[in-house]
């Protein structure tokens, strides 16, 4: 899991550009210590020019901005409202929104270089060595300390790239490339994180406090598409009180003593038995699978479609962990607002998280011991009694999917509809003409699928993935080991043979069906309709008129 202090992609690039403004004039200074070859310096010395020369460059003491930005994802766009304040060479201060849908969320963070904190949806609490670890790599990656500010950097010219000269700024294990056109303007930076190679386009240069700053900036990860952003206002050299910067803002909860608590019962490292069925991880991947135990129910939910299509996006293979399986320890969260607790867990190459969801306001109050029995119904520690041997040597010491018992191939019937065991709100409606409609967590998803013995594999249209189904009797078991229980069948009785769909609406708009024909035939048809809000907009998107749409509502599933 990623640190819970790392800034955003967008936050990182932001103060990229910004600190090139100040310290790629001090790169001249950093000769003296540095190590820049002669082919470098005149592109470098053209940079400065572009950027609104050496004096413009170095009364450039801090910058506040206001940031929009927007990840992709396949559940839809995540919008990012970002406040952030600068101050060179390293101080960093920012609050930013996130929200999807309607969920949202909150962040707050300060650094100096040396400490600082972080607040994540109203839960406070100071950074640990590790962080502070992070966050000083992360800043080193920065052009202020490559060019002078945090060390000796080697620059080197790399030559020539789609018409543009490619520096590269090494220090020690850390590097980063920059594109530099014929004008001096830097139109692209590359860079390695945790989560793969990054590489950021830059655009729409216009002058604050007498540097130019790009505006509008495309980046993609491992030549996906990653997020766009768009700084809608700028402030040079504001001259921010820094003790006002530090302070931590007001109605934020301490985490720590519980969260140290948990911390000290469970350090990194620790070895836990897993207790439960349906942890899922991933094998070098930077995103884990998660499953949440939610105190509500007393039942651990496992991930869904809608994560294991963002899994297969990033190509990272889903592998359930058994139960009796030992894990370690890689990180433990406490977070306030979710109401969770969160663990990281590795058994080999293969990363799980798992929450622990408590009622609201529980972890305000919440004792340890409370705490710990909870997290009990997942994992036992290592000092818990061991089970006989007889058993332990019956337990699997991998995670190894278990082959369901092998049973007759029976036809499968369409149309069928599936509801999940676990969220009877999420439906599945596999149609005969081998397309399907998945409503999940509020989100609808479609494509097609194939039917092979035992096994269905569903190829998601949103994100060009797929995922198989086990057949076990009328009921179909996931990836995850999640049960989708049959619901419904076609009914040969049915008036005009089978039930009408959404899908077979759009088709008889499409092909230019009269309004009047198209209710007719839903007034005679069984009907089992998606009427959703998301479903409707895609089937007027599709064609369907006000009077059919209205008609749909009417029929009903």
């Amino acid at each position: 899991m990623r640190d819970a202090f790392r800034l955003s992609a967008l936050v990182a690039l932001v103060l990229l550009f910004l600190s090139t403004s100040r310290n790629i004039a001090l790169a001249q200074t950093a000769t003296s210590n540095g190590s820049i070859s002669d082919q470098a310096k005149p592109v470098l010395d053209r940079a400065i020019q572009f950027l609104g020369g050496t004096d413009n460059i170095r009364a450039l003491k801090d910058v506040e901005l206001s940031v929009q930005q927007t990840f992709g994802s396949p559940k839809g766009p995540i919008e990012l409202h970002i406040h952030l304040i600068y101050v060179y060479p390293g101080l960093t201060r920012y609050e930013y929104k996130q929200s999807r849908g309607k969920k949202t969320h909150e962040r707050s963070a300060f650094f100096d270089g040396i400490d600082g904190w972080q607040i994540t949806d109203a839960s406070l609490r100071d950074l640990n060595d590790d962080e502070k670890k992070s966050q000083r790599q992360d800043m080193f990656n920065e052009l202020p300390n490559l060019l002078g500010l945090n060390g000796s950097p080697t620059v080197t010219y790399e030559g020539k790239n789609g018409g543009n000269d490619v520096l590269l700024f090494v220090l020690g294990d850390l590097s980063v490339r920059l594109h530099i056109d014929s004008t001096g303007q830097v139109v692209k930076q590359a860079y390695r994180e945790t989560t793969g190679d990054i590489e950021a386009t830059f655009s729409d240069y216009r002058k604050v406090g007498g540097v130019n700053i790009a505006y509008r900036c495309s980046a993609t990860r491992n030549g996906l598409q990653y997020f766009d952003y768009q700084i809608t206002e700028a402030r040079a050299n504001t001259m921010p009180n820094l003790a006002k910067l530090a302070e931590k803002p007001g109605g934020s909860q301490q985490t720590a003593p519980l969260e140290e608590g948990l911390n000290a019962k469970y350090p990194k490292g620790t070895v836990l038995n897993l207790l439960a069925t349906g942890v899922t991880g991933t094998g070098l991947c930077s995103v884990p699978a998660q499953s949440t135990y939610k105190v509500a129910d007393g039942k651990l939910h496992v991930a869904g479609f809608g994560q294991n299509m963002t899994l297969a996006t990033l190509k990272c293979a889903i592998q359930p962990i058994a139960p009796g399986t030992q894990v370690l320890i890689a990180g433990l969260k406490v977070n306030q607002k979710s109401n969770r607790v969160i663990f990281l867990v590795v058994q080999g190459a293969i990363t799980s998280q798992v929450d622990f969801e408590f009622p609201k306001d529980f972890l305000a109050t919440a004792q340890l011991a409370q705490v710990q029995e909870v997290i009990g119904n997942v994992f036992s520690g290592a000092n818990a009694p061991e089970a006989p041997a007889e058993e332990a040597q019956a337990a699997p010491t991998v995670s190894e999917p278990i082959a369901p018992p092998q049973s007759p191939v029976a036809p499968l019937k369409l149309p069928a509809l599936y509801v999940s065991a676990q969220t009877p709100a999420n439906k599945l409606h596999l149609n005969a003409d081998n397309s399907f409609s998945l409503q999940e967590d509020g989100q609808p998803y479609h494509g097609t699928f194939v039917a092979n013995g035992n096994l269905i594999e569903l190829t998601i249209s949103e994100s060009n993935t797929t995922t198989t189904l086990n057949r076990q009797g009328d009921d179909l078991t996931d990836s995850n080991g999640q049960t989708w229980v049959l619901r419904e069948q076609s009914v040969g009785t049915a008036p005009g043979g089978a039930l009408l769909h959404n899908e077979d609406i759009i088709k008889l708009a499409t092909v230019g069906i009269d309004d009047a024909t198209i209710i007719a035939k839903i007034t005679s048809s069984k009907c089992q309709f998606d009427t959703s809000t998301d479903a409707l907009v895609q089937l007027k998107k599709g064609g369907v008129s006000a009077a059919v749409l209205k008609a749909m509502v009417g029929a009903g599933q």
